[in-house]
Formats: C-alpha cells, sequence, structure tokens
C-alpha cells in the first residue's frame, strides 16, 4: 500500500511525502530526509514509544497502525454496512415491547407540502433502553459478519472480547444513568419524512433532533439540533440526481454563542468502479477572512484486481497565494506489495546518537524549504 501527499505553496513544489508499506514493514520517505525510514511491522508501537511514549495511545496496536490495515479497512462497501444496519434496526424494533408504539394518522407540513401521514410514537423509559442495549450487545457477540467488519477497522483487537466487556459494562450499570427516548417519526409507506426525537440524559438535560428528510432519486434535509431549548446544528441541503451526476448543496450552521456556517458544495460522477468527486467548502465564517477550500478528487476501483487508486487536490489562498495539496494512494488487498526502498534507515534500531543527528537532519531541511517559500510571501 502507499498514499503520498504533495504540497505546493505559492508554485513552490515541496516534494512528496511518502508513507509505504510492504509484508515487512512500513517506510516514510519525505523531502525532510536525506534517506527513507522504516519500521519494522511488529515494531511499530515500540518505535513510536522509542521515540515519544506520549505518542502511543492504549488502544494503538502494530495491526491498528500498518498502513495495509488501514487503506484496506477504508473500502468497506456501503452495501455491506447498509446490510447489517438494516438487521439491527430490526433487533432494536423486535426487543421493544408493543405497548412502548402508538400509531395513529396527522396533516405535517413536509417542505412546504401538507401531507397526511402515519405518525409512529415509540416512548422507552430508562430500563426500557438498557434492555434495548443488552439485546444488540448479545446479538452481536455471536455475529461474525459485524465482528469480521468491526476487525476490519479495528486490526488487532478481540472484537468479540470487546463486546463482552460492553455486555458486563451494561449489565452493571444503573438505570438511571441510561437515557429516556421519546421519538415520533411521520412515513409514507417505507419511507420517514418528518422526526420528531427526544433523549433526556441521567441529568435530565434534553438533547432534540426536529426536522424532514426525503430520499428518492434526489434527497433533501432540513434538521435542527438543540441542547436544553438552546439549538446548536442545523443542517439543511439537497441532492440532486441527473444520469450519472449528482449535485450536492448543504449548509451547517453551528451555535455555541455565536453563529458560524459551513458551506458544501459537490458534484460527483461515477461510472462503473470510476468516481469523482469535485467541489468547495466554504470555511469563511470559522476562520473569520475568506478561506475556500477547493477539492477535486478520483477514486478508482477495480474489484477483480483488489486494487484501489485515489488521487485528490485541495487548494486554497493565504494572502493571496495559492495553497495547493496533492494526494496519491494506491492500495491492494490480498496480495503482497513490494516496496523498493534498499537505502531505507531502521527508525527502531537507531542509537540515540543517530535519533539527535536525524533530528538536526530533518530541522535543516525545513529550514531550507521554509526560506525558499517564505520569499514568495514577502
Amino acid at each position: 500500500s502507499k498514499i503520498s501527499i504533495t504540497p505546493t505553496i505559492a508554485d513552490n513544489n515541496i516534494g512528496a511525502f511518502t508513507w509505504s508499506a510492504d509484508r515487512a514493514n512500513q517506510y516514510l520517505d519525505a523531502p525532510v530526509l536525506d534517506k527513507p525510514l522504516s519500521i519494522p511491522n511488529n515494531k511499530i508501537v515500540d518505535t513510536l514509544k522509542k521515540l515519544n511514549p506520549t505518542l502511543v495511545e492504549e488502544s494503538m496496536t502494530n495491526e491498528s497502525l500498518n498502513l495495509n490495515n488501514i487503506l484496506s479497512g477504508a473500502t468497506i462497501s456501503e452495501e455491506d454496512v447498509n446490510k447489517i444496519a438494516e438487521r439491527y434496526i430490526k433487533i432494536v424494533v423486535d426487543s421493544v415491547e408493543d405497548e412502548k408504539f402508538k400509531k395513529d394518522k396527522e396533516k405535517v407540513s413536509v417542505f412546504g407540502k401538507n401531507m397526511e401521514l402515519d405518525k409512529l410514537t415509540m416512548h422507552l423509559k430508562r430500563e426500557d433502553v438498557k434492555k434495548v442495549v443488552l439485546a444488540v450487545l448479545e446479538e452481536a457477540k455471536d455475529d461474525k459478519e459485524l465482528q469480521e467488519l468491526l476487525k476490519s477497522q479495528n486490526q488487532g483487537k478481540d472484537v468479540k472480547k470487546e463486546i463482552e466487556k460492553l455486555i458486563k459494562d451494561a449489565k452493571q450499570e444503573e438505570v438511571k444513568n441510561y437515557p429516556e427516548i421519546n421519538s415520533i417519526i411521520y412515513v409514507d409507506g417505507k419511507d420517514i419524512l418528518k422526526r420528531d426525537l427526544t433523549i433526556k440524559g441521567e441529568d435530565s438535560k434534553v438533547l432534540k433532533v426536529l426536522g424532514s428528510s426525503r430520499v428518492d432519486d434526489n434527497v433533501k434535509v432540513d434538521y435542527q439540533v438543540s441542547a436544553d431549548n438552546e439549538e446548536v446544528v442545523t443542517v439543511k441541503g439537497e441532492s440532486k440526481k441527473s444520469d450519472r451526476k449528482f449535485e450536492d448543496s448543504y449548509k451547517l450552521l453551528f451555535n455555541d454563542g455565536e453563529e458560524k456556517t459551513v458551506s458544501f458544495t459537490n458534484v460527483s460522477t461515477a461510472d462503473g468502479g470510476k468516481r469523482n468527486d469535485k467541489g468547495t467548502i466554504d470555511l469563511t465564517s470559522f476562520v473569520g477572512s475568506d478561506m475556500v477550500l477547493n477539492f477535486n478528487n478520483e477514486m478508482n476501483t477495480d474489484i477483480g484486481n483488489n486494487e484501489q487508486k485515489q488521487k485528490a487536490e485541495v487548494s486554497f489562498d493565504v494572502e493571496g497565494e495559492p495553497i495547493k495539496f496533492l494526494l496519491d494512494s494506491n492500495t491492494k488487498l490480498k496480495q503482497d506489495v513490494k516496496v523498493d526502498k534498499k537505502d531505507a534507515r531502521n527508525l527502531n534500531t537507531m542509537s540515540d546518537s543517530e535519533l539527535s543527528d536525524l533530528q538536526t537532519e530533518v530541522e535543516d531541511k525545513f529550514d531550507e524549504i521554509f526560506s525558499e517559500v517564505t520569499q514568495d510571501f514577502e
């Protein structure tokens, strides 16, 4: 596997920062290095601890930090996720007693259109929520398909053991610490068009999700999330489909004492295993000055050869000067990859004096690059 990022600042190509991996090692190459570095796949955590113990968290393993596993885990299909999600939604519904549900009809407005819809109300007390949580975890304990999916995202972890621990903790947790849930959904056939969800926490603080959505050939959403009657997040926008093209336009409004908006636009096209996304993310409201990220992402998935290639570009301006980052990755699944790095230096076996020399090397190279780049900002 290989992933490479090439920054370009004010038309200065800094060079490629490359992380690659084969069956034996991880490799790092960058413009700030005279020669590449290597780390044995079974010594990744040890090497990080040697460099700086604070770099390592308890959940980290050699497997979870291996690029081969990271990129292969990123290729889980949406179909697999949806299939498992549908199964667990059914488990949740089946674990709730019938008297917790109420069904009637009500006329409501959905995106300005008055509609008479089925209204389904579900009220779960705290003890009911505990029962549902345990039902889901008990099912997951013996669900090999789910566990394989989780393993691909959590390499090196005993997923079944983790689930068993969650079951033990859930059983021991006092009922008062579980939330109380009241859910109202307005349904047209199988489609949920409107939702009113209230979650009351252990401290009686209330989280509320209210809004409308429509999913057919196109997608439209308008949702508000509030905490204790204070609106904190609003999501509004739509995706329009024409042939093989989707056009997305969304706005997120955050309110943390001060309203801030993020705008997102994207045009997505797909043809077989090829997909292209091109658009903008406007962060001006967050940073207080013009900040628009332009992105272009090309993804090519070849299922027959277990290969996925990605080329992406992100660009923006700082004080009128263009900044650009290029991403190039290549992932091969179920297949050994050979990386030609014969001159790579083993980071794990370096002495303290060699590590000190390496630090000086990186600092000198960085100062050289920084000096060249900043000349264009003067």
